[in-house]
């Protein structure tokens, strides 16, 4: 029975964390959500008292998402922080669609609750935090003079190539600033890519 339960929690979470981004905090309902879970709205309220209440559990869960990919990285190359930045970029070139017509999961979401500010949570600073401080460490581990200006750089040119390949409906926009990311490091600390 137990598992039964922490399945419909997490069908859920799942469908909020997919409603919310295709439509937005503030435009998706408990129903919506309950209707992409195949649930019926009534036990949505059982696990999820409140719409706030849901957005914590999808924060957690970008979280822990976002983790499990860094952490798969530094397992990929754990002596290698270029190789890693390369692999961090290379990763986003399959999301350049879907992140052209939705923006990017991470960035909408922190961006959405910072921008409304009708949910009280820090989970969306966490998400950028994560990203900025896990940049932060693979530019100190190539000797960089100022690690979090280039994460912060990294992560601005990334968020504001997601934002104009939004704007255009165009993911090749995307995906030139990401190669463009990946020659500048390649130049700097690297051979150049061909």
């Amino acid at each position: 029975m137990a598992g039964r339960k922490n399945d419909k929690r997490e069908r859920l979470v799942q469908a909020a964390l997919e409603t919310f981004y295709v439509k937005g905090i503030a435009r998706s309902t408990l129903a919506d959500v309950a209707q992409r879970a195949e649930i019926k709205l009534g036990n949505v309220y059982y696990y999820f008292k409140t719409k706030e209440l849901l957005l914590e559990a999808v924060l957690k869960r970008h979280q822990t998402v976002l983790s499990d990919e860094l952490a798969m990285i530094e397992a990929a190359h754990p002596q290698a922080p270029l190789e890693r930045l390369t692999l961090f970029l290379e990763r986003r070139l399959p999301l350049a669609k879907m992140m052209s017509t939705y923006g990017c999961p991470h960035g909408s979401i922190s961006g959405e609750v910072r921008k409304t500010g009708a949910f009280q949570t820090d989970g969306a600073v966490d998400l950028v935090e994560t990203y900025t401080a896990w940049l932060e460490a693979q530019f100190e581990a190539l000797g960089a003079d100022s690690p979090r200006t280039w994460a912060l750089e990294v992560l601005t040119v990334i968020q504001g190539g997601i934002v104009v390949a939004q704007a255009y409906e165009d993911p090749s926009l995307l995906e030139a600033q990401l190669a463009r990311l990946q020659d500048r490091l390649q130049h700097q600390w690297g051979q150049p890519t061909t």
